[in-house]
């Protein structure tokens, strides 16, 4: 199957990387998947939702304090269930958003995926102390 320059329309010599007739680089189709930024911009999007869901847990941490501390009775599994239920909503997308980042990476770097493992980062940390101040609490 033959192929004609974009810049001047000649055909191209199979495998080339330069049009002989006007010295435009030919764009590959390789180059052309590697321009997909799904798995970057979905990284950035759980990013961001994972750190808003963070900052809520953040704002009501001290409502399940008040909660453990007013029931006595709950067994280190329900305190342990507890810290698991509400963290949980926050460490989906972190952890999701950190292997999307990886796997966009391994294609090609840019802002979208820095960014999304940045953000997922950001939001993990907070979720795991948080998740070890519930277990403390108990």
């Amino acid at each position: 199957m033959a192929k004609y320059c974009v810049n001047c329309g000649k055909e191209l010599i199979e495998n080339a990387d330069v049009c002989i007739n006007c010295g435009k680089l030919v764009e590959k189709l390789e180059q052309k998947k590697s321009k997909k930024l799904g798995f970057s911009i979905a990284s950035m999007i759980l990013g961001i939702v994972a750190l808003l869901w963070t900052l809520m847990e953040l704002i009501s941490v001290g409502e399940i304090e008040t909660e453990i501390y007013m029931n006595h009775y709950y067994q280190l599994a329900e305190i342990i269930g507890v810290a698991i239920g509400y963290t949980l909503f926050a460490l989906i997308p972190s952890i999701l958003g950190v292997i999307f980042a990886i796997i966009s990476l391994k294609k090609q770097r840019n802002g979208f995926n820095i960014s999304g493992i940045v953000l997922n980062i950001i939001s993990l940390i907070p979720n795991l102390i948080i998740f070890i101040y519930i277990l403390t609490i108990y």
